[in-house]
């Protein structure tokens, strides 16, 4: 939690256990800190004049890219921004890059899972495709069709593998 000017000066703040290594902000600007890119420090003076100007409660995400245990990871924050008076915003920081994490496993879990319902639906309509044509020629005609209209593929090959040699 912060206590922010409308200039951008940290006026006073309070950190949870897992921040206190912070250096003492009173009295820096926002646009001062080393660890903070411009563009974020500019978004921030921003939401402050906003949060100021409308007297409504602003909202921020940003991205900081920090050491974890000598590792380099992106940290991702949500900033919420209220004005105390025409002088002076709170500014309450939390840290969503568990929740961001989490957002990009789970994106990727239904990806893998879209793929595999594709690939499931694809071998059962060749499952069909063999078991109700009786010619070679047809099965592979009719196999080629099926996977260009699952896939939305333009071109499909399908090849003979006779002793060591491919034939299409």
């Amino acid at each position: 939690v912060f206590v922010m000017s409308a200039d951008g000066t940290y006026l006073d703040f309070k950190l949870d256990q897992e921040h206190q290594l912070i250096e003492d902000l009173v009295g820096r600007n926002v646009s001062e800190l080393g660890f903070m890119p411009l563009a974020v420090s500019q978004s921030i003076l921003e939401k402050l004049k906003q949060s100021i100007l409308t007297g409504k409660t602003q909202s921020l995400e940003y991205q900081i890219e920090g050491k974890a245990n000598q590792m380099r990871r992106m940290a991702y924050y949500e900033a919420r921004f209220s004005s105390i008076d025409a002088n002076k915003v709170l500014m309450v920081v939390r840290d969503v890059s568990l929740q961001k994490q989490l957002e990009h496993d789970l994106r990727e879990v239904a990806e893998k899972n879209q793929r595999q319902a594709t690939e499931l639906g694809l071998l059962d309509k060749v499952r069909m495709v063999a078991t109700q044509e009786l010619e070679l020629s047809s099965v592979m005609k009719r196999t080629t069709e099926v996977i260009a209209d699952i896939l939305d593929y333009t071109l499909i090959s399908i090849y003979l593998l006779e002793g060591q040699e491919l034939v299409l």
